[in-house]
């Protein structure tokens, strides 16, 4: 994970610029329906103690897709001489999308799924933590913390299906080398938790030259999408 506000509200304004970023995934690649995802965000500071971000984002997986906006707040203060520490908050609207038209099924006449697209908006917000320095990182963040009730006709009946489920992300920890003048590498680590689902782990490693271009790669664990 190499856009850091995407998943902690309180790295916003840490950098000494106004940071814009882009970022575009698709998996499965030759599959039809296949998971995308596309994400903008700013972020930046307005003094050394207030940074302000927002981001908007599209997520679709097959028959389900999500739309988003978050504006965030965050506060930093000094720690100690080396770092510091700020809290960041987020407010969310979510469009959550089912394309029941996109459904196959064994009975055409089936009653329990009929009709086109079902489309139900929530709010939600986030929280964060996050300890930084010139060269250490570190961070924990909690997403859907309201966990929000998506409102489907289809999933009325079960609370479990029709609600969103926090998250809760560990930025293990990243520090960046010096190699000279020119380059540096960062090495991180980044642990997302998920209540009856397998912990998933990004092993990350991003090169800078000169502040101005970057080349990252990562490792995710087999047992996450």
């Amino acid at each position: 994970m190499f856009n850091q506000y995407a998943i902690n509200p309180a790295v916003a304004g840490s950098e000494k610029s106004t940071i814009l970023s882009l970022s575009i995934r698709n998996q499965w690649l030759g599959f039809k329906d296949a998971p995308s995802t596309q994400v903008l965000s700013i972020h930046g500071s307005v003094n050394e103690k207030t940074g302000l971000g927002a981001l908007v984002f599209n997520d679709n997986t097959g028959l389900l897709s999500k739309t988003g906006i978050q504006l965030t707040y965050a506060y930093h203060f000094d720690l100690n001489k080396a770092g510091k520490i700020s809290v960041g908050l987020s407010g969310m609207f979510y469009q959550h999308s089912v394309d029941k038209s996109s459904i196959k099924l064994a009975d055409p006449n089936d009653s329990a799924v009929q009709g086109e697209k079902e489309k139900t908006m929530v709010p939600d917000a986030s929280f964060g933590l996050y300890y930084y320095s010139d060269k250490l990182y570190i961070g924990f963040s909690m997403p859907q913390l309201i966990q929000s009730r998506l409102g489907f006709n289809e999933l009325a009946d079960s609370s479990k299906l029709n609600q969103l489920v926090r998250h809760y992300f560990l930025s293990g920890g990243g520090y960046k080398f010096k190699i000279n003048d020119n380059f540096t590498i960062e090495p991180s680590i980044l642990l997302r938790a998920i209540a009856q689902a397998p912990v998933q782990v990004d092993i990350n490693a991003k090169l800078t030259y000169k502040k101005l271009l970057w080349l990252g790669l990562s490792y995710r664990n087999e047992e996450s999408l």
